[in-house]
């Protein structure tokens, strides 16, 4: 159990990207997101997962919910205060956005 607290715990760090495969696209706008910020943030990963969250069931267009890290992490809270985390975290969504309108 302490395992288990310990890689809890750790989760709070990491980043996510969760689809719901309701269209032939979902899965392709998380993974071209995902790679994005792999590729220009330096927040570990949990990787792509599907899942039914509403906030993706309920939408007939392809969506993505991205879970760059916790409040509750004094390290995400740090980033998303300060002058460069919003803007780094934006870019790299951009970039993806960018990459999956291109591939589509």
């Amino acid at each position: 159990s302490t395992l288990l607290a310990s890689s809890a715990a750790s989760d709070v760090y990491k980043r996510q990207a969760y689809y719901y495969p309701k269209t032939a696209k979902d899965l392709m706008l998380a993974q071209m997101l995902h790679q994005s910020t792999m590729n220009l943030l330096s927040i570990p990963d949990r990787g792509v997962r599907s899942g039914h969250l509403y906030v993706n069931v309920n939408t007939q267009m392809p969506s993505v919910l991205m879970e760059m890290g916790y409040i509750s992490n004094p390290h995400r809270v740090q980033m998303l205060t300060s002058n460069w985390g919003p803007k780094s975290i934006a870019k790299s969504l951009f970039k993806g956005l960018v990459d999956y309108f291109a591939a589509i």
